[in-house]
C-alpha cells in the first residue's frame, strides 16, 4: 500500500513538473497558475515552435477578443460566419484538388507523350533493320545475278 501511494505520488510530481505554467488574467497579479514557482524561474525565451512568449500572449488575447465578439453576435450572425469560413475553407479545399488535378494531367499527358515517343522509336528500329536487311538481300540478289550472268556468257558462247 505504501509503495502504491508513493508510485503515484511520484506520478503526479511528474505530470506536475509536464504542466504548462499559465499566467492568471489579472494584470496586477504576480500570481501564477503554478504556485510552486516563481516568476523568475520561468524560461520566456522562446518555446518549441520558435516564437517568442510575448508574441503568444499577444496572439491568446487577440483570439480572446475574437471569443469576446463570437459570444456577443446573435446565433444567426454566428451561424453565417461559420457558413462563410466552411465556405473559404472548401474553396481553398476546391482549388487545391483542382490543381492536383492539373498537375495529375500532365503528369499523365507526360506518361502518353513518352509512350508513343517510345513506340515510335521502337518502330524506327523495326524499319531501320528491315532496310539494312533488305539491303543485304539485294546485295545478295546482285551477286547471284552477277554471278549468273557470268555462267550464261560462259556456257552461252
Amino acid at each position: 500500500l505504501r509503495f502504491q501511494i508513493q508510485t503515484e505520488l511520484d506520478s503526479e510530481r511528474r505530470r506536475l513538473e509536464r504542466c504548462l505554467v499559465i499566467e492568471l488574467d489579472d494584470e496586477d497579479s504576480n500570481e501564477l497558475a503554478s504556485p510552486d514557482q516563481s516568476r523568475d524561474d520561468l524560461d520566456i525565451s522562446d518555446d518549441a515552435n520558435g516564437e517568442s512568449v510575448s508574441a503568444l500572449q499577444a496572439k491568446i488575447l487577440e483570439l480572446k477578443l475574437k471569443l469576446e465578439v463570437y459570444a456577443d453576435v446573435g446565433a444567426d450572425v454566428r451561424d453565417k460566419a461559420e457558413l462563410l469560413v466552411r465556405e473559404r475553407r472548401l474553396k481553398k479545399e476546391n482549388e487545391r484538388l483542382i490543381h492536383q488535378i492539373k498537375r495529375l494531367g500532365n503528369i499523365e499527358r507526360r506518361e502518353r507523350m513518352r509512350y508513343f515517343e517510345m513506340d515510335a522509336n521502337r518502330l524506327f528500329a523495326q524499319k531501320d533493320s528491315e532496310i539494312e536487311r533488305l539491303k543485304r538481300e539485294v546485295t545478295m540478289l546482285k551477286d547471284t545475278e552477277a554471278s549468273l550472268m557470268l555462267d550464261l556468257d560462259n556456257t552461252g558462247s
